[in-house]
């Protein structure tokens, strides 16, 4: 396996966005302050929606929608999200227990005045926020060093695991370092605490190599787990739920495939499995023009590692790839496991002089333009462009043919209501 050090990723750009004076990032400013004072991280049921407002106002803003299209953006989404005035705990987290609710959406606190009980829901999602924002203050709003104290120090850093809830810690993550923006990061490191997936297990120490092959091509890799019939009796619809089943009836089989990737490049492999994730999502269209909505946050999580990784120490960079692909594979599994396609349809798609101009402008003028995840996604799939160094080659065509199909999205399967969350 390669060596940290062989990791190397040029720097993606950035900017600090409280020093612009233009009024659209003055907009965007004010939103995301608005955001981060009114509304908590997570959502209902159960804590499992996201707020995606950073990333939605954040990829509008990037794809060049006005000031009133912002505007528009946030008072549309904010009645969906939750209100911290809604019966959420502010404070509880400290310095020398923080650790000690990792994974936890909520706890229960029982208070016994003369044998009366008395029962509180406490919610961390927004604790965890109020804690990382003091702990920004006691840094004179070094947010970097905020990050790197949270996500790297041993034991068991917390950036082992930060790719739970389909990666919107990673996501948020991605969104502070463009922006240069604190708030954001903190709001990141609450999502990463509350959402820690517990694949933490095999990252935090050597786990043995179950591997029956090896291989560098993570294409391959998936086409074996497409035929591997270990996978073919858990579940017969996609959906989030599926990813428990999995782990618990098919960890062997997965870790397996997992183990089997042969990391000898990791710049040239990491690049190689977004691009996969891009070929997934194009080839999930069904006949009614939906797009698996899992298998788009393969590609916009890999979006925001290919932000991420140039900023994190070299010793955490390929467990980072390692806990992507774990990521990738326990999504291909629950999503039904579907054949990996050439992307040859795509590569066919005539663009008739449509250029990244056209594209963000059928984004806004679209019937889906106030949809947070397609505007990642095509910021993702122009980001893979620039990666791969193409000119008007696939990333383009695939983004032509994305918002020309998109009708929504599918692979929901059974919803959230059967998820059970730790409490």
């Amino acid at each position: 396996m390669a060596s940290n050090q062989d990791f190397d990723l040029p720097p993606i750009s950035s900017f600090d966005l409280q020093s612009l004076t233009d009024e659209r990032s003055k907009t965007l400013y004010s939103l995301l302050q608005r955001n981060h004072q009114d509304h908590a991280v997570l959502s209902e049921p159960k804590l499992i929606f996201h707020n995606h407002m950073p990333h939605m106002l954040g990829s509008a803003y990037l794809l060049e929608y006005p000031c009133e299209k912002l505007i528009e953006m946030y008072q549309n989404e904010s009645p969906q999200l939750k209100s911290l005035n809604d019966g959420l705990i502010r404070t509880g987290i400290t310095k020398d227990n923080w650790r000690q609710f990792l994974g936890k959406k909520k706890y229960t606190f029982t208070f016994i005045p003369s044998r009366n009980k008395l029962t509180i829901e406490t919610r961390y999602t927004a604790a965890y926020t109020t804690f990382f924002d003091q702990e920004l203050a006691n840094t004179q709003n070094d947010w970097k060093e905020l990050v790197n104290e949270y996500l790297f120090t041993p034991p068991q850093p917390l950036i082992n695991g930060f790719i739970g809830g389909l990666g919107h810690a990673f996501i948020h993550l991605a969104y502070a370092y463009e922006f240069s923006h604190p708030q954001i990061a903190t709001e990141a490191l609450s999502l990463g605490c509350t959402d820690r997936d517990p694949i933490h297990h095999y990252l935090d120490t050597p786990y043995p190599d179950t591997s029956t092959y090896k291989t560098t091509s993570a294409k391959e890799i998936l086409h074996r787990v497409h035929t591997d019939i270990r996978f073919s009796s858990l579940f017969s619809v996609p959906g989030f739920i599926n990813i428990a089943t999995t782990f618990a009836h098919a960890e062997h089989a997965l870790l397996e495939h997992w183990n089997a990737w042969d990391i000898v490049n990791p710049a040239k492999q990491f690049r190689d499995v977004v691009d996969l994730a891009g070929l997934l999502l194009i080839g999930s269209r069904n006949g009614e023009g939906e797009y698996d909505f899992f298998l788009a946050h393969l590609l916009t999580v890999g979006h925001a590692l290919r932000v991420l990784l140039p900023s994190f120490p070299w010793g955490y960079r390929v467990g980072v790839l390692r806990q992507f692909w774990l990521f990738v594979l326990y999504v291909y599994v629950a999503q039904l496991r579907p054949g990996v396609g050439d992307g040859e349809d795509v590569s066919g798609v005539e663009l008739r002089g449509r250029d990244w101009g056209w594209v963000y402008g059928r984004c806004l003028e679209g019937e889906f333009w106030g949809d947070a995840h397609v505007v990642k996604v095509v910021r993702a799939f122009r980001m893979l462009e620039e990666w791969k160094n193409e000119k008007d080659g696939w990333c383009l065509r695939a983004a032509v043919s994305f918002l020309e199909g998109f009708r929504g999205w599918t692979g929901f399967g059974v919803g959230v209501e059967s998820v059970e969350v730790e409490e």
